[in-house]
Order: structure tokens, then C-alpha cells, then sequence
């Protein structure tokens, strides 16, 4: 055995104990920050669909999801077997996207690795993924994109196997086929994969090539199924109506979003540029220092990953009839940003790299503390749901919530499931009431477009009973108990 293979045999464990006591500390708190709140907010609208819709049969969870049409079923399918396992309580239902999301740490540990960056880039870019507050919100989520994340993942590890060794191109057909079955953003990095491809001349384009047309072939039942459901309904403006058209500002924020803590917002917009300049000049730096071609190769592919799903979005959604933008939905975008970011800042040298480097794990540091101590507050559902439950609990009679918000009264049917004498119903306008006693439930958002529900009802005749809210930064919920102007039998309480 030669001298150098044999320093090398010893230097191999020195090193992947330095690597594990550099990633233990941020793996703690990886896993801290995700665990921090997983309880603490009830279900929202879009998690309680996720539930009653994987609580169908198998035939009838697939129509469901294609008749919705805005996502793939394979979270859905997956949640339907995790609630077999362990049931609905808050808790299990979390740990779902939590499993994905360590998952998925562990997979960009073993990406950075692949990229052979060293062990200071590794441990900056896990820190960016630690305490992004997208990736913690989502790891708490009981939707998809946790998921989503991990996949990309996949098709980012396979796909820099395909560049490296061309061997077992099955495996990246693999990870893409299952990507775009759980979002359909997926196609955005597919898309870029292949652009890549193209963009280079690369001599296994045609392999790629064949590769997507074995996706495409895959995903296309599903695909006719979601464009029947989406036309049958008059196609997804009823669930993308929300979504405005993105100019530059929301285009330059999801940048902004990546980088670290977002609240407070003035914050996070002003050091955008710090970040942008970080970039710019680290990279040229990196180039500079480059061992080799492939080396820079390798950080202009993740450029190109990391921008080219943005992009491609930011187009269409402003050219399509509808917009499809959406931070979250970029997810499949976020890992190579992290890593090319983490390259740039340790190529800063002298003292004001070492500077820039402090200062961004200051920044980082401070994410992890708000994201575990202050988390941005939601609005409790669950909450009015118990207050109205505990208000009516010996009614003689069964009690109706109306909700102005279909989205709203879908979600009380959820939380009103064990309350056999709470009825709930959507109700297009105050208008509209004909019962004599009885609750409305309405947002802030209704009563700024339609005008507010009490005067409506005062007009009418009601009188507000009783009066419960819940609010965050963004929503409030307010329940009022209605009855005739005549009722003197309960005193308006709130």
C-alpha cells in the first residue's frame, strides 16, 4: 500500500467525525425549530381538505382530487394510509409532513456531499434550509409541499448522478415521475433539468429526452383526469381566483423569502441587496478560485435550477389567463438556491468576508429563535369553533352556523363533526337569512367586499346575541349569534 493511500485511509475518519460534529449542532436545531410549534395552530381550510378528502375510498379520493384538479394525488394517498396507521389527532396528522421534511435534510446533507462542497459550504447551506420560515411552515403543514421539497430533492440527486456516471438514468425518471404527481410545479424543474441539457449540448440530452417523454407517458392519465375536472367546472379560476399577477416586487421577494427570517418585512427587504451583492461577488470570486471547469459547471447548473422555475412561473403568470404564482409552489426550486448561496458567501475572503459570514449567521441565528419563541400567529378556527360549540352545549333544538365564506364553513364541518346538534351551511348573503336564531360566521375580508353582515341583519330585524373572534395578522373570524329584535331571552355577550 503507498504512503499516500495510507494517509488517506486516516484522514477518512478524522474527517467524517469533523463532518458529524459540524452537523450535529445544526441538525438540532433543525429539528428544534420544526418541533417548537407543531401543535400549536389548528388545521386551516386547505389542511382539513387535505384530511376529509384522504379519508375517501381509493376510488373516490382519485375523482375528489381530480375533480379539485389543483394538485396531484400522491400526498393525498399517502396521508390517507398515514390516518389508517394513527388516526386524526393534531399531532400525527403534523408528524406527516415532519418525517418528509427531516427527510429531506438528511437528503441535502448527502446532496452537498455529492457536489463535493466542503464542509463550511455544507454547514451554511443546511443553516439557510434549517431556519428557512417557508420550509419550517411547511413542515408543520399537512399539505404537500413538504413533500414536494423532498422529491426535488430526489430528482436534484439523481440528476447530478446522470451528469456524473450516466448509470441508472431510471432512478431520476424515478424521482421526476413522482415530483410532478405530488405538484405539478415539478414540471417547472423538470423543465429546467432539460434546459440544462439543451443549454450545454450535453451528450445525454437525448437519453433526458426519452426520460421526460417516459414521465410525461406516466403522468398522462392523471393529467386527462385533472382537465376534465378542471372543465367541468369552468376551468381553475373558482380555486386560483385568489392569486394576483406577479410583477418584479413579488418576483424579487420570493428571493428575499429564501434568504432568511422575513418578519419584520423592512428588515428582510433591506438587506435583499446585501444579499444580491453577497451573491454577485462571491460567485466571482468562486469562479476565480474554481479547481476546474466542472467545478463552476456544477454552481452554473444550480443557477440555473434555482432561477429557471421561478422564471418560467413569473411568465406564464402573466401571460395565461390565470395565475398560477406562488412562493410555496416554488418550493421544488429552493434547494439549489441555498447551496449556491452558501458557495458565494464562503468565497468572500479577507475581513469582510469574515464579516458578511458573522453577520449572516447572526441573522440566521435570530431566524431560529423567532421561529421558535415568536412564531408568526395564525388565525384559530378551532378556537370560535369550541366557543361556539360550549355556547350552544343543551340547546333543545339543532343549532345552524351559516358562513359567508364557502371555504370557511367547510372547515367548521370539520371541526363541528362530533357535535351532532351543530348544523353548518354556507350562506351567499345576510341578506338572504330566513331563520329566526341561529349563527353567522364571516371574515374581515367579506364584510370589506360585501359590507357588514350586523347592519345587514339589524335592517332585517336580528339583534347580535353573542359575539366571538379570533384573529392574526392577516384574517379575523368573527361568529355572531342572531336572533329577533324581539328575543329578550339571551343578553348579548362577546
Amino acid at each position: 500500500m503507498s504512503a499516500a493511500a495510507s494517509l488517506a485511509r486516516v484522514r477518512a475518519p478524522a474527517e467524517r467525525i469533523g463532518e458529524v460534529a459540524l452537523s450535529a449542532p445544526l441538525l438540532l436545531v433543525f429539528i428544534a425549530v420544526r418541533v417548537a410549534n407543531l401543535t400549536t395552530f389548528c388545521l386551516d381550510s386547505d389542511e382539513v381538505f387535505s384530511v376529509r378528502i384522504s379519508r375517501l375510498g381509493w376510488s373516490a379520493m382519485l375523482d375528489g382530487a381530480a375533480r379539485d384538479a389543483v394538485h396531484p394525488p400522491l400526498f393525498y394517498a399517502l396521508l390517507k394510509v398515514w390516518i389508517a396507521i394513527g388516526g386524526e389527532s393534531r399531532i400525527w396528522l403534523r408528524l406527516l409532513p415532519l418525517a418528509f421534511s427531516l427527510a429531506a435534510g438528511l437528503l441535502f446533507l448527502a446532496l452537498c456531499r455529492q457536489l463535493r462542497l466542503t464542509r463550511p459550504q455544507t454547514a451554511l447551506a443546511f443553516f439557510f434550509l434549517a431556519v428557512n420560515p417557508y420550509q419550517v411552515f411547511h413542515s408543520q403543514y399537512v399539505r404537500m409541499y413538504s413533500l414536494a421539497f423532498l422529491l426535488s430533492l430526489c430528482s436534484l440527486a439523481a440528476f447530478i448522478r446522470f451528469l456524473n456516471t450516466e448509470s441508472r438514468a431510471w432512478l431520476l425518471d424515478a424521482a421526476n415521475l413522482l415530483l410532478v404527481y405530488t405538484h405539478y410545479f415539478g414540471w417547472l424543474l423538470v423543465g429546467a433539468e432539460l434546459l440544462w441539457l439543451m443549454a450545454c449540448r450535453d451528450r445525454r440530452l437525448r437519453r433526458a429526452v426519452v426520460g421526460v417523454g417516459l414521465v410525461s407517458l406516466c403522468a398522462a392519465p392523471w393529467l386527462a383526469a385533472a382537465w376534465r375536472g378542471a372543465t367541468a367546472k369552468g376551468g381553475l379560476a373558482v380555486n386560483l381566483h385568489w392569486i394576483e399577477r406577479p410583477g418584479i416586487a413579488q418576483f424579487v421577494w420570493y428571493f428575499a423569502g429564501l434568504n432568511g427570517p422575513i418578519r419584520p418585512y423592512a428588515m428582510a427587504i433591506a438587506l435583499l441587496p446585501a444579499f444580491v451583492a453577497a451573491l454577485i461577488f462571491g460567485l466571482r470570486a468562486d469562479r476565480r478560485a474554481a479547481r476546474c471547469s466542472v467545478e463552476w459547471r456544477s454552481r452554473a447548473m444550480l443557477f440555473a435550477l434555482a432561477v429557471v422555475p421561478p422564471a418560467a412561473a413569473f411568465v406564464i403568470s402573466n401571460v395565461a389567463a390565470q395565475s398560477i404564482w406562488g412562493s410555496r409552489y416554488l418550493i421544488v426550486a429552493a434547494a439549489p438556491y441555498f447551496i449556491l448561496l452558501a458557495i458565494a458567501v464562503d468565497a468572500l475572503s479577507g475581513r469582510l468576508g469574515k464579516t458578511v459570514l458573522c453577520a449572516i449567521v447572526g441573522f440566521l441565528a435570530y431566524g431560529a429563535v423567532q421561529l421558535s419563541i415568536w412564531p408568526e400567529p395564525r388565525v384559530d378556527i378551532e378556537s370560535v369553533a369550541r366557543r361556539i360549540q360550549a355556547a350552544e352545549t343543551g340547546a333543545r333544538q339543532r343549532v345552524t352556523v351559516y358562513s359567508l365564506d364557502r371555504p370557511l364553513a367547510y372547515t367548521l364541518a370539520y371541526f363541528f363533526e362530533h357535535a351532532a346538534f351543530i348544523h353548518t351551511a354556507p350562506l351567499r348573503s345576510a341578506s338572504e337569512l330566513r331563520e329566526p336564531r341561529c349563527w353567522i360566521v364571516y371574515t374581515n375580508h367579506t364584510a370589506r367586499r360585501h359590507g357588514n353582515p350586523e347592519l345587514q341583519l339589524g335592517h332585517q330585524g336580528y339583534r347580535v346575541l353573542m359575539r366571538v373572534s379570533a384573529r392574526d395578522e392577516w384574517n379575523e373570524i368573527i361568529a355572531i349569534q342572531v336572533g329577533p329584535q324581539k328575543d329578550k331571552t339571551a343578553p348579548a355577550r362577546s
